[in-house]
């Protein structure tokens, strides 16, 4: 595959806004005469994401491990969405991604070198940002009763943002206080993202 693009990936726990800011950069960015697409993680809408769902939703029960596999396949579900966008566009952008399963597969007591292995075959991400918040901000922007299993362990989110914390230290990803308001959180995320960006294109 001849590949034009490059994968920019949000992350960060439930609420730190990934949406949002990654709909906000794609219009910066097209803004700036880039083709840009957009996907995100999980899918819901495949045959995976459903199983994903019912787990979510408390209908279904699945091991730790069955659960990273499953995380892992709905990406794998689209390789060829992904792969296309890749020989198009000049930036594919994804609202939580490969970091997201290790970040989660590590709380979950997956060993990180099996659970990059596991998703070495998918087009690996350039620029990671990580939308940082605690489990405090999370829990006051959504209420409790539209919470799905993950969402309302506020332990476990600590311990996900702990591990984002790690692995963006160790691999230099962007990292912006996602605690403030929305203008605020697009000036610093930008900020950072103009600097990184000169590295690849000439802006």
């Amino acid at each position: 595959m001849k590949r034009k693009g490059r994968i920019i990936t949000f992350e960060g726990i439930d609420q730190s806004g990934k949406e949002t800011q990654s709909r906000l950069l794609t219009g910066r960015l097209k803004d700036l005469g880039y083709s840009v697409g957009h996907l995100y993680f999980p899918d819901y809408d495949t045959a995976i994401g459903k199983e994903l769902r019912a787990f979510l939703d408390g209908e279904k029960t699945y091991s730790s491990i069955v659960r990273q596999m499953l995380y892992a396949a709905n990406r794998y579900e689209k390789l060829e969405e992904i792969n296309t966008m890749l020989e198009e566009k000049d930036f594919v952008i994804i609202d939580r991604y490969i970091p997201s399963g290790l970040a989660y597969g590590l709380v979950n007591g997956i060993d990180g070198k099996w659970a990059s292995i596991v998703e070495s075959k998918l087009p690996q991400p350039e620029i990671v940002v990580l939308l940082d918040i605690s489990s405090a901000v999370s829990r006051q922007r959504k209420s409790e009763e539209t919470r799905d299993i993950y969402e309302k362990r506020y332990d476990f989110l600590d311990a996900v943002r702990a591990a984002y914390l790690q692995l963006a230290e160790e691999q230099h990803w962007l990292v912006v206080d996602a605690s403030k308001t929305i203008p605020e959180v697009h000036r610093e995320l930008w900020e950072q993202f103009s600097g990184v960006l000169k590295k690849y294109v000439s802006c």
